[in-house]
């Protein structure tokens, strides 16, 4: 399995926009060629079930929204550092996340895409193989919740014993 929605709705969107808008250039981090900015547990507190998975299973060190211009894909690949990830996206809905299995002569098989819903958090397997496309001219942000040391399998088990997790 790739990626599950939450039953969550989430109630701080309007929250991470404006400090979307209000971060200058300066403050955007790069780290593995990503561009982000980081958070804090106190911007979750919006979210109470979300805040309290990020303290019981988390790392309040890797809250983050990540940027993405329009018009640009990101190459296929496994996350290095950590194990699954829940994200939302914020921005820039004409844009998708792809997984897919490496097949020989550099094709991949099995294509299964996340089109992101409004204000929907996802637990995604970010040990599995993924790219991220923009297609429109509008930059693509997403809310990142890193879980290192949790695996896809672990967290999912979490959700579902805290009724966080849609069955679909």
């Amino acid at each position: 399995m790739y990626y599950k929605q939450l039953n969550v709705s989430s109630n701080i969107i309007d929250n991470l926009k404006k400090k979307i808008e209000t971060t200058t250039e300066d403050q955007w981090k790069t780290t593995l060629e990503q561009e982000l900015i980081l958070l804090t547990i106190d911007d979750f507190s919006p979210d109470p079930a979300i805040k309290k998975l990020i303290t019981d299973v988390g790392n309040i060190n890797r809250l983050s929204i990540f940027r993405f211009f329009g018009k640009e894909c990101y190459n296929w690949h496994i996350d290095a550092i950590r194990e699954s990830s829940i994200n939302m996206l914020l921005t820039g809905f004409d844009s998708m996340c792809i997984f897919g299995n490496p097949a020989k002569n550099r094709r991949f098989t099995d294509i299964i895409r996340l089109q992101h819903e409004p204000a929907q958090y996802y637990i995604m397997n970010v040990k599995k193989m993924h790219t991220v496309y923009n297609f429109g001219d509008e930059t693509r942000h997403v809310l990142s919740i890193g879980l290192p040391s949790i695996t896809y399998e672990g967290a999912c088990k979490y959700l579902q014993d805290h009724a966080l997790i849609l069955n679909k």
